[in-house]
């Protein structure tokens, strides 16, 4: 009856959004921003990512060509190189594949999937895979315990199983830093997060 209606309407009050509510807050945060705040903020978190120990005793790190929406990183790709580490990025070779590739500045690159430019060439082994120091990690959101927003595709999932040993470091704007994100046994943590502030 009457009590259970108001207890019910209580309950979504204080519920947690869910993560496609969560996606739409993002989406909605970040069209109030104009391109150059957003490029502002970008080399900001790389700047923040430089500075990171673990950055710099990473010998071997996995970068990632952005979407419009993640931090833009490619700046880190030449960075990491010139200091002598070893650059990987993810490569998208089926609905639900994704490989890991060695990148260098010379490295024939080509539009992927989703736009993204990704690096031709051999897939990386497992066993190679397990020797990534440090992974850079999207997302549409995360939390201060480390919980990611994904797009939903479980791809950084598979992804960041077969990097075991890596630190993995998530990087994001300020309107992604949210409060609390869902959370399933299944969703893979960060180790640290990295994210700018509003300019």
């Amino acid at each position: 009856g009457q009590e259970s209606q108001e207890g019910g309407q209580e309950a979504t009050a204080l519920r947690m959004l869910s993560k496609n509510e969560l996606r739409a807050l993002v989406r909605q945060r970040k069209a109030a921003h104009p391109p150059a705040e957003l490029r502002e903020m970008s080399e900001q978190a790389c700047r923040g990512v430089c500075r990171s120990p673990f950055w710099m005793a990473a010998r071997s790190v996995l970068l990632y060509h952005p979407l419009p929406d993640e931090v833009d990183v490619t700046p880190l790709l030449d960075k990491a190189f010139r200091a002598g580490k070893r650059v990987y990025l993810p490569v998208v070779t089926g609905t639900c594949a994704i490989e890991v590739r060695r990148w260098t500045p010379g490295t024939r690159m080509r539009t992927g999937a989703f736009g993204i430019q990704e690096p031709t060439g051999a897939d990386v082994s497992m066993e190679e895979c397990g020797r990534i120091d440090l992974a850079i990690v999207p997302g549409m959101g995360f939390d201060r315990e480390g919980h990611r927003l994904g797009r939903g595709k479980g791809y950084y999932d598979r992804l960041l199983a077969r990097t075991p040993h890596a630190h993995l470091m998530g990087v994001c704007l300020p309107f992604q830093l949210l409060r609390e994100i869902p959370h399933e046994a299944h969703d893979i943590d960060m180790d640290s997060l990295v994210y700018s502030e509003m300019p």
